[in-house]
């Protein structure tokens, strides 16, 4: 047996194709061994055919010997292609066979070769391949009943007429070929034995590791279970608990954090999930990481503060372009980070340091140490953190939350981005966990692109930063505008690198530099921190949606702080959406997709086909309605006269140009001129229906001072000539 294995793992090494798996490796394993199994054989009977004087079984064998030295070497060269190899063979075979076949008289005086063809019909099955097994199954029949048809038109040749050289041939081939079929047929018996004992022994595994999960899993929902239970219950009230209904420290509050618990452990259940069913891929973007590093670390912060923990932010470089999974990386230093919190006692610091390793060669890895100076790990511990499941039990340690997935999952998830974790730590001194990252670039940048300049927090060196910023020369795949407001300068940056790519974007440091940007540019939506310098989001959001110029657009606030409370306060002023930090760039690019569509859904309330009629009695309900209305009013009293244009509506309006024509392109979907021409052109319309004035002077009536351009224009919007028009209206 020992022989047997170390033939096979030689021959696999000689087989080996790069991205082979076991079971190509299997395939080709089986391939060469039989098709190699058929040569002492026929060397055998080759000779015997010599001493006996039998030409054309001669031919026959020298033929077979050629053709397979020629097809096995040239396998050994290409060491791909298995599943043509074999159809190749098994069909280039056969054929020779029936033509040899034919050669010596038909089947009665074939010396038993056809038997041949049976065994790589046999053979065929081995690859589990139906249709390769029906493919040389078929061949093989066809070709017996067409000899046999015509069997008695065949000469059967002088050598096989002579003694008892037919039947010699005859018994031995069919006992080689029933030997080599026979040794096929225990070949597969003795697989499905293998393949049973291992299936059996993969699910005693799974049974073992289904106790493990369920113990822990129940253990783990246990608690926030009988939280959630215990607050909620009709029996219990605030003032038996001494808790609040709402606010900090609540019983809603109680509720909706337990439960986020038990959201999060079956999240890391589901990816763990799909890393072992090898359904999870890694989507890598090239992007520069160093700015993503930071926005992970300040989303941190405030659960760092609560704490009363420091948590510091070492840069080794200022920029690093390389490629990156976003979501993953994300996991992987959250997860890092908050282990880290949790297990450092108040006043103690947490330290993410970046360090780039072998800077001078192609072969580079990023190597982020994630420090802390708290509890510390044991040493018999340290090799069981990654385990699945497992979690600290040491009476020294005090009592930790966790589904013990979280360290198992960032290991996972470095081996499937191609880096590795190692942890060092001391009892009472700290732990540090040691990431490396492969350095490459090879992913699309379009997606992703981050400035290598340095990023300052003063607010002058903000500006300079923006307007270096190499993102603006990418090409957004939406004419929509975003204005991003935000006092950070790496996660202002961080959020233009996820947004220009689809959109343009502007930049503004604090909330009164963003109210003075809307107003100035009218950006289609605009994304806000809540607490910057100046003015804050509230504010922005409260001056913006009171502001009849800037009321329809879509604000989403962007914040650390996502209790129920603050959410509350910004939806009360305005705020169309609200996310908390961290966020995952592809949920923030869809809010901001699906609310620019609703804002274009909204265009259709003042569409071409549907600008209102101003009505002196109506109520306006919106900011929306307002503008519109005094946009009417205006043209009502001064359409007719032909001077009267954007210009003269903007003085009206007390208004600029830009913001009249992205006022009315975001509510109505006109610009200025084609606004001013529509209502003009609906005025014509009527008085074409009801007097019997010129084309001519119906168009000097409602202000063009050119008939042509009028008719032009007319039929543009309505689709027929003023003159169709006015015969249809008869």
């Amino acid at each position: 047996m020992a022989i047997i294995t170390n033939v096979k793992n030689r021959l696999d090494k000689i087989l080996y194709y790069p991205g082979d798996n076991s079971e190509a490796q299997d395939v080709k394993f089986t391939f060469f061994i039989y098709s190699i199994g058929v040569v002492p054989p026929v060397i055998g009977m080759t000779i015997l055919t010599k001493i006996l004087e039998v030409p054309i079984l001669e031919l026959y064998g020298y033929l077979l010997l050629g053709y397979y030295s020629l097809s096995l070497g040239l396998f050994l060269i290409i060491k791909r292609y298995v599943v043509v190899f074999y159809y190749v063979n098994s069909i280039s075979v056969m054929l020779l066979t029936f033509y040899i076949v034919i050669r010596q008289g038909g089947i009665l005086y074939s010396g038993g070769i056809l038997y041949s063809s049976l065994a790589i019909v046999v053979f065929g099955f081995l690859f589990r391949n139906k249709i390769l097994a029906l493919t040389t199954s078929l061949v093989y029949l066809t070709g017996v009943l067409v000899i046999s048809l015509f069997q008695s038109r065949l000469v059967p040749a002088p050598e096989m007429l002579k003694g008892n050289v037919n039947l010699i041939f005859t018994t031995l081939n069919a006992i080689w070929i029933s030997v080599y079929i026979l040794w096929a047929i225990f070949d597969v018996i003795d697989r499905r034995a293998r393949e049973e004992k291992q299936k059996n022994e993969k699910l005693k595994e799974v049974d073992e590791l289904k106790s493990r999960l369920f113990t822990n899993i129940t253990h783990e929902f246990r608690t926030p279970l009988s939280i959630i239970l215990g607050v909620a219950s009709p029996a219990e009230n605030g003032s038996v608990l001494g808790l609040p209904y709402e606010g900090k420290g609540g019983r809603m509050e109680l509720i909706r954090n337990n439960a986020n618990k038990l959201l999060r452990l079956v999240n890391q259940m589901l990816n763990l999930s799909k890393i072992e069913s090898g359904t999870m891929n890694a989507s890598f973007v090239q992007m520069d990481i160093i700015p993503f590093l930071a926005y992970l670390v300040d989303s941190c912060r405030s659960l760092a503060e609560r704490k009363g923990v420091k948590l510091h932010f070492l840069k080794g470089q200022d920029s690093l372009m390389m490629d990156v999974d976003p979501d993953k990386t994300e996991d992987i230093i959250l997860n890092l980070i908050y282990n880290a919190i949790k297990f450092t006692p108040k006043g103690g610091d947490v330290y993410l340091t970046t360090m780039l390793s072998e800077p001078g060669k192609p072969t580079r890895s990023l190597v982020l140490y994630i420090r802390d100076t708290g509890i510390g790990i044991s040493n018999e511990n340290l090799n069981l953190i990654f385990e699945r499941f497992f979690q600290v039990e040491d009476v020294n340690m005090p009592v930790q939350e966790g589904s013990g997935i979280g360290l198992t999952l960032v290991r996972e998830y470095l081996r499937l981005l191609g880096g590795k974790i190692d942890v060092a730590s001391k009892i009472n001194e700290g732990t540090e966990f040691t990431v490396t990252l492969p350095v490459t670039n090879k992913a699309e940048k379009a997606t992703g692109l981050y400035s290598s300049n340095s990023h300052t927090q003063d607010s002058q060196e903000d500006e300079n930063y923006v307007a270096a910023d190499p993102v603006q020369n990418l090409k957004p795949s939406e004419p929509h505008t975003i204005l991003i407001v935000e006092d950070n300068a790496e996660l202002a940056h961080y959020l233009r690198s996820v947004i220009a790519p689809h959109y343009h974007t502007e930049l503004a440091i604090n909330g009164q530099d963003g109210i003075e940007k809307a107003l100035e540019s009218i950006p289609d939506l605009i994304i806000s921190d809540v607490m910057m310098p100046v003015k804050d989001g509230y504010e922005l959001c409260e001056t913006l949606k009171g502001d009849y110029k800037t009321n329809h657009i879509p604000i989403i606030l962007l914040t650390a702080r996502a209790d129920s409370d603050s959410r509350i306060e910004g939806l009360k002023k305005g705020a169309d959406d609200y996310i908390s930090k961290p966020f995952q760039s592809k949920e923030l690019l869809i809010r901001i997709r699906k609310l620019i569509e609703l804002r274009e859904k909204l265009r259709l309330k003042y569409s071409l086909e549907a600008i209102p009629v101003p009505n002196n009695h109506k109520t306006f309900v919106s900011l929306d309605d307002r503008f519109i209305g005094e946009v009417l009013k205006h043209l009502e009293n001064n359409y007719t006269e032909e001077n009267y244009g954007i210009d003269e509506l903007c003085q009206s309006m007390n208004i600029s140009r830009v913001q009249l024509h992205r006022k009315l392109i975001a509510v109505s979907g006109l610009s200025a001129s084609h606004f001013i021409n529509k209502f003009r052109v609906d005025k014509a319309a009527k008085l074409l229906g009801t007097t019997r004035m010129t084309v001519s002077e119906v168009a000097f009536e409602v202000g063009f001072h050119d008939a042509n351009y009028f008719s032009r224009i007319f039929s543009k919007i309505y689709g027929v000539s003023p003159g169709d028009f006015r015969k249809q209206k008869q």
